[in-house]
């Protein structure tokens, strides 16, 4: 007998034990199960905040460049560290936002000028002769008549994408192709160019001497004129043409919002002060 209620006694513990070990393992998987799903919500959260602070900022953005003179330090949230040459600023509200004027990068419409254009393919290329057929590629590519009464006898490249390959196949690098813009130019303006562009463009203690008033917020045209001796032109002007590629980026959590377009802002305009072409140059 004593045998017996020994053997029910093990078997009724081992029961017991399962039962314990059964049980962990439910809660256990429980628990994950409603961490998984805190996190989901979170995540799902976060991506909803994310989308409705980035429809925020590029309100706030778009009035700001309607309403505020487009030059260092003026007033207003996002105004105060803005800057047209393409290096990204953080907001007061902590996002991110770069706008580039797309008048500060230079144009291969037609085979843009060549005054500027073969000698910055030249700096790239490492020959003159290079940078020469290269243009002319760029040329026949966007189907241009030479001697057509009209300067918009060509076409533009269909897309951003079609313009990098054309120049990436023809030897530039990455850092080089995005010194360059599909899109016509009414002049060119130097004070909103990228840092690349200018070390490309001028001599050496020209670009360091204008890059760093410039990230001061210290350059003018005045300034530009002095360390330079361009002055402005139907070729080059010094003031924002309003035509602008954006990026917007907000971090919320986990998630991320990005945004990129390219307007036209026109805020005399008795019609339509912000034009939206999309989100390439």
């Amino acid at each position: 007998m004593k045998n017996l209620y020994r053997r029910e006694g093990g078997i009724a513990l081992l029961q017991v034990l399962l039962m314990v070990a059964v049980i962990s393992v439910l809660a256990l998987q429980m628990s994950y199960s409603s961490k998984d799903k805190v996190a989901v919500a979170q995540a799902l959260q976060d991506k909803v905040l994310a989308e409705v602070d980035l429809r925020t900022l590029e309100s706030e953005l778009l009035y700001e460049l309607a309403t505020k003179r487009w030059v260092n330090g003026e007033e207003g949230e996002i105004a105060t560290e803005w800057n047209f040459y393409g290096k990204p600023f953080i907001t007061p509200s902590g996002h991110r936002v770069s706008i580039q004027d797309n008048d500060g990068l230079v144009s291969v419409f037609n085979g843009g000028s060549r005054a500027t254009v073969e000698p910055l393919l030249t700096q790239m290329l490492g020959a003159r002769h290079r940078a020469v057929s290269v243009r002319n590629q760029l040329i026949e590519l966007q189907g241009f008549v030479s001697g057509s009464s009209s300067e918009m006898s060509g076409q533009f490249f269909q897309s951003r994408s079609e313009l990098t390959n054309a120049l990436s196949e023809a030897g530039l690098e990455e850092d080089d192709v995005l010194l360059f813009t599909r899109i016509p130019n009414r002049a060119f303006l130097p004070l909103q160019a990228p840092d690349r562009l200018l070390r490309l463009w001028l001599p050496e203690r020209q670009a360091e001497a204008i890059i760093e008033l410039r990230s001061k917020g210290r350059m003018d045209a005045a300034s530009f004129r002095q360390i330079t001796g361009i002055h402005s032109s139907d070729e080059v002007r010094f003031y924002p043409s309003g035509r602008f590629m954006i990026e917007l980026v907000v971090n919320k959590g986990t998630s991320r919002a990005l945004k990129r377009m390219f307007i036209n802002m026109s805020p005399l305009s008795n019609t339509q002060p912000i034009w939206f072409f999309g989100v390439e140059g």
